[in-house]
């Protein structure tokens, strides 16, 4: 008989859910409680530091690779799917060793076939849960054997292979227990993720509804259609443009949905607030903006990375991007409930920050002159280990292009802005990077 345990919350749904998918002992359930998410335990902070997380790509590679099922119009509409994997998720504390999978005779969907057989978590009683794609790679990671390797063996091969795996497994020690992670819906069940025993999980429903809460004009801006199969379409409103974009689609223009994207395996949110921009003396006026990304089942850290723009493109380039700050958060160890806080926190505290606040950080580094001449600038940048002399130059050579819009290249701004610039001719991502980390240290210089 298999036990039974508090469900995570009440449906009809939860009713067709097994209670663990093992062949032992039953583990406790780990009760998820809405109010106390478990977010984990590392976080770091990096301010005034462009992060390795968001350049001015960042929100373009987005857009141009996702497919339109994990594409929505808002975070409202986000909200309405994340919450029903929340409503509908158990997860289990168990053994790695008492996890039954086996080859179970399924309905073939292949043409001319009636059955197939597939991979499946089966419980002492015989019910089953599918495993998603990410679910099995954790299961072959956890019994030893390659999940590409596994993919090459016929079904009950397959089976055996893991199933050898996972007995020569410890009883007990770290490496030997975990979490799983299943869904059920009308009768059927799918398996999502295994996790460590350590793993602190955070659903995304719970992210999107403090998104939604956010103080201010916060809003996804508009996109061009990508041009991928399947793809929403709609025109343009007032609703929908940025306020005083000169780059991105205007009213009456095709788009699509862009910039709020949720799969199996991740969130991932970009968002502006176009209603309080901030005038930096120079003709340029920034917006707020951040982006924040998470994985429910282990594919990645929790984050969110502040920062200052100019505009945004229709296929959602970012252009004039200053990071401000970035906190990712690891789904392990015991500061759940302080991170969780900070999270909440200080993306609130940018959210509703006082634009004079960033204002006087920008006016700054507009006022601080780093030299007289070039040489005097890069002599002093150079010896302050900011960056190699060669990006330095360049990077004082795009300030130069662009005095109407940074002002003296001898001063903190210009380079800030010339340093960003200059990352974006650079091919490898590691060089990107440190000139990005250099840009975040001159601002860093003036405040």
């Amino acid at each position: 008989m298999l036990t039974t345990g508090t469900p995570i919350q009440t449906s009809t749904a939860l009713a067709t859910i097994p209670r663990v998918f093992v062949s032992g002992p039953v583990g406790p359930p780990v009760v998820y409680q809405a109010a106390q998410t478990a977010v984990q335990a590392t976080v770091t902070r990096s301010q005034n530091a462009t992060s390795a997380q968001v350049q001015s790509l960042t929100a373009h590679r987005q857009w141009a690779r996702r497919p339109a099922d994990e594409r929505f119009w808002s975070v409202a509409e986000c909200l309405e799917s994340a919450r029903i994997h929340r409503d509908t998720a158990r997860e289990y504390a168990l053994s790695y060793r008492d996890l039954d999978v086996r080859a179970v005779e399924v309905q073939s969907a292949r043409p001319g076939f009636e059955s197939d057989l597939d991979l499946r978590l089966v419980s002492r009683d015989g019910r089953q849960a599918e495993m998603t794609n990410y679910c099995f790679s954790q299961v072959a990671r956890v019994a030893g054997a390659p999940a590409d390797y596994l993919g090459t063996l016929p079904t009950e091969l397959a089976a055996q292979c893991i199933q050898s795996g996972l007995r020569q497994l410890g009883s007990s020690g770290a490496g030997t227990a975990g979490q799983l992670l299943v869904h059920g819906t009308n009768g059927h069940t799918i398996a999502r993720a295994l996790n460590g025993s350590q793993y602190s999980r955070i659903f995304d429903a719970d992210l999107l509804e403090r998104v939604a809460s956010l103080p201010g004009g916060w809003k996804t801006p508009p996109a061009r259609p990508a041009g991928i199969d399947g793809e929403r379409t709609k025109i343009a409103t007032i609703a929908d443009v940025l306020a005083g974009s000169r780059l991105g689609p205007q009213v009456g223009d095709t788009i699509a949905p862009a910039g709020v994207y949720r799969s199996d395996r991740d969130l991932w949110i970009f968002q502006v607030d176009p209603s309080r921009v901030i005038e930096t003396g120079t003709g340029r006026a920034l917006m707020r903006g951040y982006i924040l990304w998470n994985s429910e089942i282990g594919g990645k850290s929790q984050g969110i990375s502040c920062f200052l723009l100019d505009d945004v493109c229709g296929n959602h380039i970012l252009h004039g991007l200053s990071v401000q700050f970035e906190f990712r958060v690891r789904h392990v160890g015991d500061a759940a409930h302080r991170s969780d806080r900070a999270m909440r926190v200080e993306l609130a505290r940018y959210a509703s920050m006082s634009d004079e606040a960033e204002r006087r950080v920008i006016q700054g580094a507009q006022r601080l002159m780093l030299g007289t001449d070039k040489p005097s600038t890069v002599d002093l940048l150079f010896a302050k280990r900011i960056a190699p002399k060669g990006a330095l130059e360049s990077a004082y050579a795009i300030a130069e292009r662009n005095v109407d819009s940074y002002g003296p290249p001898m001063s903190a701004w210009a380079m800030v802005n010339g340093l960003t610039e200059y990352s974006q001719t650079t091919k490898h991502t590691d060089a990107r990077m440190e000139l990005d980390r250099a840009a975040g240290k001159v601002l860093a210089l003036a405040s």
